[in-house]
């Protein structure tokens, strides 16, 4: 009897996969159930309304790592199952902008303060409630139809910005965007979700 290949590749690994470098959202309206119908055209109105990042280079790298410690005592010669807690849940993307609108600016510079013409940025001396964006969304599409949604809260870009120009190319805005819990007492789940939204017609794999 021959035996079967060890492999990981299906007929719907191509659909599952990735492609493209994706986008960045704020205040995109999304929830879970939705199809990819519904939100395609949430995308270009974000696009239009100016609540997209713009263009990127390099696409997004996202850190959803942890710490983790254990717990030592006397008589304890291995991990065992809960003997090991979580302290530490990290929720960031990195990524290098390209435009150099206030609006884009403004999320690139948390401690920033547009005036009301938006034609004059100022920075303050100390982050304050409306520094932090309440959502950011990154959608990134799939072969196989549909989109995966990455959505992270209270995001602060906890760097700023060292922006560098060249004289035979464009200007780079790096950011690593972190996402933070609303307060001490919020615990329960960290600052970040995934989503999957698939076209109508076409079932989830598993």
């Amino acid at each position: 009897m021959a035996l079967n290949t060890p492999i990981g590749l299906t007929p719907a690994s191509f659909d599952n996969m990735i492609t493209g470098a994706g986008a960045g959202y704020t205040n995109l309206a999304l929830t879970e159930g939705m199809t990819a119908e519904t939100v395609s055209p949430l995308l270009q109105a974000a696009l239009e309304a100016g609540e997209c990042l713009g263009a990127t280079r390099g696409g997004f790298s996202f850190d959803f790592s942890y710490e983790t410690r254990d717990i030592e005592a006397d008589g304890k010669t291995f991990p065992f199952k809960g003997s090991t807690t979580l302290t530490v849940m990290n929720a960031s993307v990195s990524t290098t902008l390209l435009e150099v609108t206030p609006g884009v600016l403004s999320r690139v510079f948390s401690n920033s303060e547009l005036n009301t013409d938006k034609n004059h940025m100022r920075f303050r001396m100390q982050f304050t409630e409306d520094s932090y964006i309440p959502e950011m969304w990154f959608i990134m599409a799939l072969i196989g139809g549909g989109y995966v949604g990455i959505k992270m809260q209270n995001v602060l870009n906890i760097e700023g910005s060292s922006p560098t120009t060249t004289p035979d190319g464009e200007m780079e805005l790096p950011g690593n965007f972190r996402a933070h819990q609303a307060s001490l007492t919020d615990s329960q789940y960290g600052p970040a979700e995934i989503f999957w939204f698939y076209p109508e017609e076409t079932p989830p794999e598993p």
